[in-house]
């Protein structure tokens, strides 16, 4: 029987356990919109699988650094060899041990350096050591030559860099403002919410003074339609209001890339920004010095002048002086075997040389310029078309939110008016002053405005946010840092 108990107890306390959990589950999760922003660059999909690719686009640019610095090398090879030719046999053996290294220096200069290592052996015979050093020292004199065609790879690598930078820059602006306008978003639904239940509370009250007069014979009961229809019409506007609230805090906690099952509370209204906006030329300035698309514009039209550069290099001969000088890599014995040979002037060998290749009538080279220069032509128009499309954008977003800005206080008057118009008209309701019908579009009245002032105020911060992105200081207003 006791056993029986401590179970039945055990039981209770486990489902209360359970039901104690499951209410902290369902504890909303206060949010701010700086930690909405913070979320967000912590865990939004775009965000992350952009910061892993920065680690590729880093490392391709050191790739593209290497390639000017001394590459080593080192190859090696042994062979042997079984022979019988007349019933005489005959082995040999050979090995060789070569490391080298090349460096390409700014002005088309190739150098290389290699140490070969011999080491062949024939049966019957001594085995000699014979090893050489070879330098040899290639230039450039036409095709080939300068630091704009040789560091041409390295400048396009950098610039290429400095595009995907701005594309982690665009990404995580990009995301900053759709999550300043979903936030928006979600806190305008809220208050919205509470508007239409407020609203709801009051036309209720409203009925039920209603009801009352109704039951005391001072109104008819025709009287009582208009206000049981009104809040008829509130409760639906408050069920969409509820679902419209749900699904805006969903979207939102997707694009923080969280449980979309989480409740929010937001823990900010949507607020107006105490700072100015300045001046439309100061804003069209910054603009050009920070909006990414054009910023990217402006590197594309860099690498496009370089593409140019190295195809009409690619057409001019090729005229190239080289030298290589080989000290040691004798034969037989001393003194020229040994690492000595390589030193005892005794194994010398110097060869200058000229080389020269002109392209005579090669329509692939010249495609190759033309396709270059038709490419540089076009960026530079399209160049002036952003510009001019940044500088309309800037305008027109400048426009906007100045013109929002004076609409809040509109609204914000309106509501204000409305809110009086009820007052008074609930006052004289009492009184049989003013008819049941006009109390409740004035109260109907009073909603319009509230939801129209919680619009507004959205749409005026969504557009701020927006002006921000285009002008490009999003990063500057967050002091947000990347780190590259």
């Amino acid at each position: 029987m006791m056993k029986r108990k401590l179970c039945i107890i055990f039981l209770l306390l486990f489902a209360c356990l359970q039901v104690t959990f499951a209410k902290s589950k369902e504890k909303p999760l206060d949010m701010s919109l700086r930690d909405a922003v913070v979320l967000a660059l912590r865990y939004n999909a775009s965000v992350v699988v952009e910061d892993y690719q920065r680690i590729v686009d880093k490392f391709s640019l050191k790739v593209a650094l290497w390639q000017y610095d001394i590459q080593y090398s080192l190859t090696g090879a042994a062979s042997y060899t079984q022979a019988i030719s007349g019933g005489i046999r005959s082995e040999n053996d050979s090995a060789s041990l070569t490391p080298g290294a090349t460096l390409l220096l700014p002005l088309g200069t190739q150098l290389s350096l290699s140490w070969v290592n011999p080491l062949a052996h024939t049966v019957g015979s001594p085995r000699f050591y014979n090893p050489s050093v070879v330098f040899n020292a290639t230039q450039p004199l036409l095709k080939g030559f300068g630091p704009d065609v040789t560091l041409a790879p390295l400048y396009q690598a950098e610039n290429t860099e400095l595009i995907n930078r701005l594309n982690m820059q665009n990404i995580v602006i990009n995301t900053i403002t759709t999550v300043i306008g979903q936030y928006a978003a979600v806190s305008s639904a809220k208050n919205n919410l509470k508007v239409t239940q407020a609203s709801l509370d009051q036309s209720l009250k409203i009925l039920a003074q209603q009801k009352a007069l109704l039951k005391a014979g001072r109104i008819a009961s025709a009287d009582l339609v208009q206000f049981e229809a009104s809040a008829a019409s509130q409760k639906l506007q408050l069920e969409q209001a509820e679902v419209s609230y749900v699904q805006e805090e969903r979207a939102l906690l997707i694009t923080l890339g969280i449980d979309p099952a989480i409740t929010l509370n937001v823990t900010e209204n949507v607020h107006l920004p105490t700072e100015d906006v300045k001046p439309l030329e100061e804003c069209i300035q910054i603009a050009l010095e920070n909006n990414i698309v054009y910023q990217q514009a402006l590197i594309n039209l860099k690498n496009a002048r370089i593409a140019l550069t190295v195809n009409a290099d690619a057409e001019r001969p090729t005229l190239n002086a080289s030298i290589t000088q080989t000290q040691g890599g004798g034969s037989g014995g001393e003194p020229n075997d040994g690492l000595g040979s390589i030193v005892n002037g005794a194994n010398r060998n110097t060869m200058l040389g000229l080389t020269l290749s002109v392209p005579i009538n090669d329509l692939s080279l010249q495609q190759g310029y033309l396709n270059a220069k038709i490419a540089l032509k076009q960026q530079e128009i399209q160049l002036d078309q952003l510009k001019r499309t940044v500088i309309n954008d800037v305008i027109n977003a400048y426009y906007t939110v100045l013109n929002q800005k004076e609409q809040i206080k509109q609204a914000e008057l309106s509501v204000k008016l409305a809110q009086q118009s009820v007052d008074i008209a609930n006052a004289k309701l009492k009184y049989g002053k003013v008819s049941a019908f006009e109390a409740s579009t004035l109260q109907t009245n009073l909603l319009s405005a509230q939801v129209s002032y919680i619009n507004t105020v959205t749409a005026y911060v969504t557009n701020l946010a927006t002006l921000d992105q285009t002008i490009g200081i999003t990063l500057d207003r967050w002091c947000v840092k990347l780190r590259y």
